[in-house]
């Protein structure tokens, strides 16, 4: 038997499942799924389960489109994605820098914002690894190099 907080860290899967349900069909399993882990949830804990509310229209999953074009930043986009339950999708002929993600605009957006900062810091990072790289390989013996220092 499940405990109460298996239930609920499962009924959070469900629902999120639910918000990026991609065809009717996926939405009323979920929907189905989650009302059963809710009337498990009212048998153990009673009323405290009795108000459940759907998630408003605005939290359905919707399509959005990222042009990615650096493989660094795309990789960190994908790792930020799987990290938060997201799958890309990939259409034939798609652009190897196009990413397209189901997800509700309030989740992308926070992401976007994560992934923005993220992104401006693994920038710098390998801005700063390459000039000192630069600096230690190639210049490290060149005379002329140390003269315009």
């Amino acid at each position: 038997m499940q405990t109460v907080e298996q239930l609920l860290r499962t009924l959070r899967k469900v629902q999120s499942l639910r918000a990026r349900a991609g065809t009717p069909g996926e939405e009323r399993a979920a929907a189905e799924a989650e009302e059963r882990i809710l009337a498990r949830l009212r048998a153990i804990a009673g009323g405290r389960f009795a108000e459940h509310r759907q998630p408003p229209p605005e939290e359905r999953a919707i399509l959005h489109r990222f042009s990615i074009r650096d493989p660094w930043t795309r990789k960190l986009f994908f790792a930020l994605l799987e990290r938060d339950g997201f799958d890309p999708l990939f259409y034939p002929r798609q652009h190897a820098h196009t990413v397209r993600v189901r997800a509700p605009e309030a989740a992308m957006e926070r992401l976007w914002r994560e992934f923005r900062g993220l992104s401006a810091r693994l920038r710098r990072e390998l801005e700063e690894l390459t000039d000192g790289m630069i600096r230690t390989e190639i210049l490290a013996g060149d005379a002329r190099a140390a003269r315009r220092r």
